[in-house]
């Protein structure tokens, strides 16, 4: 485990809603950089945390709000979603008396035995009717700021490989379980060029503008239920103090991480991404003193007009009279239980759309990045039959059985990383353009 924050070095700036709101960024920065400044000398694990609130955001609704201290809730989905589907099946045998079994080992396309977790099912359902291939997903009720409506999207479902389908709901009371009717597929919808490989989503909306406070009642009583109820039979309600939950609750305390009580820690992957891929172009803009410009335009392959998320690359770099396509890709330290090592994986590279890659790495002490050498592309791997469609992936991986995550970096990760890549800044937490980016992503989704 990584050593635990000393108390006296475990700063915590806290600040009314009425005070946020009248700092300023320069205000914030000094904050920050008064709170880091008695501390340089600590080591980067244990550097001070800072967390900020911010009431100036657009919409004081946000899935991070809506599930702040909930259990799970700093969980990865897919660590997350193990855990639900061991307690599904749990529930299945205990209360509601069937008989299960694991299913049988298949082979991948390319001849190799699956992992337990890549099966095509998670249990076989034996009783007098015969066997069922079941398989349990679930969704974490989400607030989509673009459309202003919460909504419940089960992913990567594939109707081929199952008979029974068990949908879980991630709400802040607890875990709410459903039984899918197959045969009418309300709420079923392709993914594009991605169906063929990952599979099908089901998706239930909400009503746009609708700002309730989350809670079981106005959830029973919102367009999301309304349109679960249709294709599914609700199950049972899983409270957080039933027992089929709480050994679960414990083994999550026990999942390693180093993240705790670090700034951005409660985001979602993909805003803490796109905070990354801001700080990335503002310090290629302000401290190289680049000439930056956001790309536009295009088409996706259905002929639809790209938003500025979907571009080819992040941003253009003016380098003289060429022009630099740079794309920001980042990780964070993921603890890989199975085989008891520290990770970096960097996802969806299409090396054929940009001219420069940076690897932006989300620590515990600041903001690392790192100028990737695409011509020795070490760590570079393929993703099987996703390659054509999402890219390729680059992995560094930390030495097997070191929990500590400060060696597991100074003695594998760091080196594996400056042999394929050459650092550029590592931006501590107290600077001022990861104070300023940080402050209006915050302000902006209200995390």
């Amino acid at each position: 485990m990584l050593p635990k924050t000393i108390s006296k070095f475990n700063v915590t700036a806290r600040a009314s809603i009425g005070m946020l709101a009248k700092h300023s960024t320069h205000h914030l920065t000094r904050l920050l950089s008064g709170l880091h400044a008695p501390y340089r000398r600590v080591p980067v694990f244990h550097c001070p945390l800072v967390l900020l609130r911010c009431s100036s955001t657009s919409s004081a609704v946000s899935t991070q709000l809506a599930y702040r201290g909930v259990p799970f809730a700093s969980l990865s989905p897919s660590r997350r979603g193990f855990m639900f589907g061991e307690i599904a099946q749990q529930y299945h045998v205990e209360y509601r008396g069937h008989s299960v079994r694991s299913p049988e080992t298949t082979l991948t396309t390319s001849d190799r035995r699956r992992a337990k977790h890549c099966e095509t099912c998670d249990w076989v359902c034996c009783d007098e009717h015969g066997s069922r291939r079941v398989k349990a997903k679930h969704a974490q009720i989400t607030w989509d700021r673009s459309n202003n409506q919460w909504c419940l999207r089960f992913r990567h479902v594939k109707l081929d490989q199952i008979d029974e389908l068990v949908l879980i709901v991630y709400a802040p009371w607890g875990l709410e379980l459903w039984s899918y009717c197959l045969e009418q597929q309300v709420g079923l919808h392709t993914c594009g060029l991605h169906t063929q490989v990952i599979g099908h989503g089901i998706s239930f909306l909400g009503s746009r503008k609708d700002t309730r406070e989350l809670s079981r009642d106005s959830f029973l009583k919102s367009n999301v239920c309304s349109g679960l109820q249709r294709p599914a039979e609700h199950i049972v309600t899983l409270t957080w103090d039933h027992g089929l939950i709480g050994h679960q609750v414990a083994k999550s305390a026990e999942v390693v991480s180093i993240y705790t009580g670090v700034l951005l820690e409660s985001m979602s992957r993909s805003l803490r991404g796109r905070s990354m891929e801001r700080i990335a172009m503002s310090y290629d803009s302000c401290d190289l003193s680049y000439t930056v410009q956001l790309p536009s335009g295009g088409n996706t392959s259905r002929g639809q007009k790209r938003g500025s998320n979907q571009q080819t690359y992040d941003w253009v770099r003016f380098v003289g009279k060429s022009l630099v396509r740079v794309e920001a890709k980042s990780a964070s330290f993921v603890w890989d239980e199975s085989r008891e090592r520290w990770t970096l994986s960097f996802y969806c590279i299409k090396r054929e759309l940009f001219d420069c890659l940076l690897l932006v790495l989300y620590s515990p002490w600041g903001v690392d990045i790192w100028e990737y050498n695409l011509e020795l592309a070490l760590g570079w791997t393929t993703t099987g039959k996703l390659t054509n469609l999402t890219g390729c992936k680059i992995v560094f991986v930390g030495p097997v059985k070191e929990k500590d995550g400060y060696k597991a970096w100074t003695s594998k990760l760091r080196p594996r990383l400056e042999a394929a890549a050459s650092h550029a800044v590592t931006l501590p937490w107290s600077h001022p353009i990861v104070a300023k980016c940080l402050n209006e992503e915050l302000c902006r989704t209200g995390c």
